[in-house]
């Protein structure tokens, strides 16, 4: 699902933050996995958990802090990447389609359920250009068993 939120620190700018999720499946053997650890890299650059995006459980949709340190890993995880900024002017461009709604209507701290990501890269194909100039990649060093398994994932919008 596609969201959209009016975080403080954008509050007195004129942007606002889409959240576009990023899903994984992890391997179907997931009860063996002892340690699992994640890279996010945007343009090149690797992203910071807590600043730059947050993990979510696929399955649960819920906010995981410490990936490492799971002892249940679930089917999915998706990735929120938290600097994502549109102008407000886009933003209403946005709502006007899927909620009927403005970016006025988001205050502080708001988050909008948008529509789901199949839909937007139909409506905002621009939108979608623009993220596929980028190099964004994921890495997964996922520990089974004795086995250390390195996956990289081209991420492609």
């Amino acid at each position: 699902m596609v969201k959209m939120i009016n975080e403080s620190s954008a509050n007195n700018s004129d942007s606002l933050n889409i959240l576009i999720p990023l899903e994984f499946q992890l391997p179907s053997d997931r009860a063996k996995i002892k340690r699992m650890q994640l890279y996010y890299m945007v343009d090149g650059k690797i992203q910071n958990q807590i600043d730059d995006y947050v993990v979510m459980n696929g399955e649960t949709d819920r906010k995981i802090y410490g990936i490492e340190e799971l002892k249940i890993y679930p089917k999915s995880i998706y990735f929120l990447q938290r600097n994502f900024f549109i102008s407000k002017e886009y933003g209403n461009r946005i709502l006007k389609k899927y909620n009927k709604k403005n970016v006025a209507d988001i205050q502080s701290g708001d988050t909008i359920n948008v529509t789901s990501y199949q839909q937007f890269r139909k409506d905002f194909p621009e939108f979608v250009q623009v993220l596929r100039k980028k190099t964004d990649s994921a890495f997964f060093r996922i520990n089974i068993d004795k086995e250390l398994i390195r996956d990289e994932k081209k991420i492609k919008w």
